[in-house]
């Protein structure tokens, strides 16, 4: 048997003991926490929210217009230019005749016909022996004409002058003629027109308005007003008391409110059937401007009722009117804030005021932009903007301070 003496196990070969290194550890957490503390401090800031709270101005004063009381009959309407149809007397209006008032449709029909600029007088119209037989024909129906021969000449602007000044039945009738071709072509052109202004109780039967068959309405007459007052040419004639024709005669304006409180057209009118009619236009200073105020009244009992019934709604004007302030320079209508605290209300940065008809309530429009995480005061974050009556108005709306930077510890602890 074989023994082994002195044998000894083979030893394991040892394992190396890792050297602790701390000053790696060290660094590495440096430069996690120098990474996220670049991070944290230059990473973009949440946008500011803006809230804003827009003025809405509410009515002030109750519209208060003193309307006729001549009779049963009688119509009235009242508007301003720029404003349009602003109140009636009555909320059903049955359409009526209009006696000469029907002129001024024929003279703005014949304008868009054969367009006349301020100091232009326009082609020559000879009259023809037809047309000479109408100064017949009105005269035998108490209606007012002026004489003309055939062969007598008047220029467009003269024509125009014996309709809105004398108030010419025969000369409408002629002008229409010839503008148009015949008093079919007229009056086709001429209801087409009247449905473009929005003058659906309005029926045109003739230039003159001499027939009981031409009819409209107060507010229509004041829609009809307000067009006629966009033609150079038409307020120019309107505010005169008389002209001379040559050849013809010197004719004299038919409206006796010329010159009183503030009155300078539009047009006269009264027949059987119409009764009293005016068509008027005034300018009236409210505060630091001036309304042109555009009145209607039909089917006084005559034109002296009619005439006298306009001067009260003409007066009252002053007391329809109200400015309005929409927004202070200043006026706080908001807040911007940021989601690490800081804030700033949002103020305007000018007056807003307009003069609005009595009653009316007016929202303004705002609109905003995005401001900057670090805005400063003054820096513009939108704007508020009133559209009234075809006046545009704006202010630029502002931080009134600025907003504060975020601490460090809030970008370290808000890390999204």
């Amino acid at each position: 048997m074989y023994h082994a003496y002195n044998s000894r196990p083979i030893p394991k070969p040892a394992r190396r003991r890792r050297e602790f290194k701390p000053l790696a550890l060290i660094i590495c957490l440096v430069l996690l926490i120098g990474g996220y503390t670049l991070y944290a401090a230059l990473r973009p800031l949440p946008e500011p929210k803006t809230v804003l709270t827009p003025p809405v101005v509410p009515a002030q004063v109750t519209v208060n217009i003193p309307w006729p009381k001549s009779g049963s009959a009688e119509q009235s309407a009242y508007g301003a230019d720029g404003y349009g149809l602003l109140a009636s007397s009555s909320t059903i209006e049955t359409p009526t005749p209009t006696a000469s008032i029907a002129k001024v449709m024929t003279v703005l029909a014949v304008l868009q016909q054969k367009p006349l600029k301020p100091g232009e007088q326009g082609p020559t119209i000879t009259f023809t022996a037809a047309d000479a037989a109408l100064y017949g024909k009105y005269i035998a129906m108490d209606g007012s004409a002026v004489q003309v021969s055939a062969g007598d000449t008047m220029t467009e602007y003269q024509a125009i002058q014996t309709l809105l000044l004398p108030s010419a039945n025969n000369i409408a009738d002629s002008l229409a003629t010839w503008a148009f071709g015949s008093m079919d072509a007229y009056t086709t052109y001429a209801n087409s027109y009247a449905r473009s202004l929005h003058m659906n109780g309005t029926k045109i039967t003739d230039a003159s308005g001499f027939s009981k068959l031409t009819v409209s309405t107060a507010s229509d007459l004041v829609k009809l007003g307000d067009a006629a007052l966009d033609k150079p040419v038409i307020t120019q004639v309107i505010s005169q008391q008389s002209a001379v024709i040559p050849g013809i005669s010197t004719v004299y304006n038919t409206n006796k409110l010329l010159g009183q409180s503030g009155v300078f057209g539009i047009k006269t009118g009264n027949t059987d059937e119409a009764g009293g009619c005016f068509l008027g236009a005034a300018d009236v200073a409210v505060g630091s401007r001036t309304i042109r105020v555009i009145t209607a009244v039909i089917g006084a009992p005559d034109l002296a009722s009619a005439l006298r019934d306009t001067l009260p709604l003409i007066q009252s004007t002053p007391s329809q009117f109200q400015t309005l302030h929409v927004v202070r320079a200043g006026q706080n209508v908001g807040t911007v804030s940021t989601d690490w605290g800081s804030s700033s209300p949002v103020v305007a940065s000018k007056n807003i005021d307009t003069l609005a008809w009595a009653g009316t309530t007016l929202p303004a429009l705002t609109t905003t932009s995005d401001p900057k995480s670090l805005s400063k005061a003054k820096s513009t974050v939108g704007s508020i903007s009133l559209d009234f009556q075809g006046r545009k108005e704006a202010s630029d709306l502002v931080l009134s301070k600025d907003l504060a930077a975020p601490t460090l510890w809030w970008r370290l602890t808000h890390p999204l």
